[in-house]
C-alpha cells in the first residue's frame, strides 16, 4: 500500500499514528485517484494512468480485501447500516473495477 501511495507523492501521517491499511485511507485514496483523473479530463490530458491506478489498486487490493471486511462485519456488528454499507461498498468496487476494465480495453 505505501508503494501505491509513494507513486503518487502521498505519504500517511506517522506523526497521527495512522495507518496505511485502513478502509478510510483506502477510499481516500480512491478519491485522490479519481479526483485527479476527472481534473486531467478537465484540463484535455490523458487520465489514463490515473485510470489504470485506480484498476490496479482496486485489483490487487481492494477488491479481494473488501469481502474479508464484510465478512468480518457480518460476524460482529448487528447494526444494519453497517452491514449495508460493507455491502455497497465491496459491490460499488467490483462495480468500478469492471467498468475501468472495460474503458482500459476500448
Amino acid at each position: 500500500l505505501k508503494g501505491f501511495y509513494r507513486n503518487f507523492g502521498l505519504q500517511v501521517n506517522a506523526e497521527g499514528n495512522e495507518l496505511v491499511d485502513t478502509l478510510t485511507a483506502e477510499l481516500e485514496f480512491m478519491q485522490f485517484l479519481t479526483a485527479k483523473q476527472a481534473q486531467a479530463e478537465m484540463d484535455g490530458l490523458s487520465a489514463r494512468a490515473y485510470a489504470k491506478a485506480q484498476q490496479d489498486f482496486l485489483d490487487r487490493h481492494l477488491c479481494a480485501w473488501l469481502p474479508l471486511v464484510r465478512t468480518e462485519i457480518e460476524k460482529k456488528v448487528q447494526e444494519p447500516f453497517f452491514l449495508t454499507l460493507a455491502n455497497i461498498a465491496d459491490r460499488f468496487a467490483k462495480s468500478h473495477l469492471e467498468t475501468l476494465r472495460q474503458h482500459t480495453q476500448a
